[in-house]
């Protein structure tokens, strides 16, 4: 008799356990219906809250950086594509490929005074000029999801945040390693120069790393040497 109530206790554990499961799974799958409904409509608030200020999304580069946070936040990417519905609507796609052109065109004049590295303010206002007076001037952010659009399309540029939050965008041909972002962070912080020494007292390197960093971006001109000072500094244009 014991040995049945026993097998008929596992039996009724082994009925609620599976109940549990599968209420768990239902709940899972209507908690899911329900945010598939919610996002659905936040895309139809965000298609109308588009329409009724494209103009100000197109001509204020705040307006449409805030825009492009809202979007980001639902799965939304109005920049996709310019044969989008948000492409046709706004007309943003286009915008960015334009900009993203202009950007590539200013890095290449630039590439031998700053060795491929250039803060994004300094970009944007050579964007800026390039593009002229007659047509809407465009922001860093603008100049930002620009540069992004280029690395998704693996071209070698990207944005580079140093340590205290000031951005550079690099265009250089070869890969910045993590050394590399060391120095330029080390040197940020110390008015756009290094020194061999401040850099093995501060990163406590060898000598031998030291060098080795050091001399690669001096022959990509990512950095430039003051011989005159000493001891030697070693610049990074494109920073200070």
């Amino acid at each position: 008799m014991t040995r049945r109530r026993g097998i008929a206790a596992i039996k009724q554990k082994k009925q609620r356990k599976e109940k549990a499961s599968a209420l768990g799974r239902k709940s899972k799958e209507e908690v899911a219906q329900e945010m598939v409904k919610q996002i659905g409509l936040f895309k139809t608030s965000l298609e109308g809250f588009a329409k009724k200020y494209r103009r100000d999304i197109k001509k204020n580069a705040e307006f449409r950086a805030d825009f492009q946070v809202m979007c980001n936040k639902i799965g939304v990417d109005p920049l996709a594509s310019n044969n989008s519905f948000w492409g046709k609507l706004l007309g943003v796609g286009n915008f960015y490929f334009k900009v993203g052109v202009q950007v590539v065109e200013a890095c290449i004049l630039t590439r031998g005074s700053n060795g491929g590295i250039i803060a994004i303010e300094d970009l944007t206002a050579l964007v800026n000029k390039r593009r002229g007076s007659q047509v809407q001037p465009v922001s860093s952010a603008d100049v930002e999801e620009a540069v992004k659009r280029l690395n998704a399309l693996e071209s070698g540029y990207k944005v580079l945040k140093l340590n205290n939050d000031k951005k550079v965008i690099v265009s250089v041909p070869q890969e910045l390693n993590a050394d590399h972002q060391f120095l330029l962070n080390l040197a940020e912080e110390n008015k756009g120069f290094v020194t061999m020494e401040g850099v093995k007292t501060k990163l406590s390197w060898t000598d031998a790393r030291t060098e080795a960093a050091i001399n690669q971006l001096l022959s990509r001109g990512v950095a430039w040497i003051d011989q005159q000072a000493q001891p030697s500094q070693y610049w990074f244009p494109g920073i200070f």
